[in-house]
């Protein structure tokens, strides 16, 4: 500002900011105007800019209410369930789309996705195997359980059908194996224990007689002599 020698003013300029010495405001005092704001998502800056806009995507409604006592605007996010549908079906990329049957599971394919494995429809137990390549798995399978399925394993003797019989019948010494008794195969192909006496003969038959004169009739009528222990 220029004055003249009685201290008036008779030129001038404008005040500039920088005429002015740093101050600060409070809110009350911006009365027009918008202040920009950082837009952030998940507390990375996206921009900064003085609006905000919301916009609803699929299955998603926005509800949104200016609060001006509380000097905010409300947003409410809604999210709306989508319409029902199949698991096996297109909806889901990594599915191959089939209709479900009793007694189904569902394996991985080779392609890979989410397949049906049919049950086992047959009247015979199986169980379900795999087989693998020792790096890679493969489908599964039902299929009836084998021996070599089998860890190694024992059994009581309790669990051998007619192991007792099969051991009473087998040659062993003892009663049952007494001197004059022979070992011959009975009526029902087991191994039994034929009584006889000294003067006995076994017939090839299992049954005992007793013995001839001579060897000529012994081989004549089929039987063997008898020699005593």
């Amino acid at each position: 500002m220029t004055v003249d020698s009685w201290g008036r003013a008779t030129a001038g300029t404008t005040l500039a900011a920088g005429d002015l010495p740093a101050h600060t405001h409070t809110a009350s005092d911006i009365v027009s105007g918008a202040l920009p704001f950082t837009i952030q998502k998940a507390g990375s800056a996206i921009g900064t800019r003085r609006g905000l806009n919301l916009i609803e995507g699929a299955n998603i409604t926005l509800t949104v209410a200016d609060d001006s006592a509380n000097d905010r605007v409300n947003v409410t996010v809604a999210a709306a369930s989508g319409a029902t549908h199949n698991l096996l079906s297109a909806t889901h990329p990594d599915t191959a789309a089939a209709a479900p049957v009793l007694g189904d599971l569902v394996a991985a394919n080779g392609t890979p996705a989410w397949a049906r494995l049919a049950g086992n429809t047959t009247a015979t137990r199986k169980f379900l195997g795999q087989t693998g390549t020792g790096t890679e798995s493969a489908a599964p399978a039902w299929d009836t359980l084998l021996a070599g399925d089998l860890p190694a394993h024992t059994h009581a003797e309790s669990d051998v059908t007619s192991l007792a019989t099969d051991l009473t019948n087998r040659p062993v010494k003892g009663g049952a194996w007494a001197i004059s008794k022979a070992a011959v195969i009975n009526s029902s192909g087991q191994l039994d224990g034929a009584a006889g006496t000294a003067t006995d003969c076994v017939l090839v038959n299992g049954s005992s007689a007793a013995k001839a004169n001579a060897a000529p009739h012994a081989r004549r009528h089929g039987y063997r002599q008898w020699h005593p222990r």
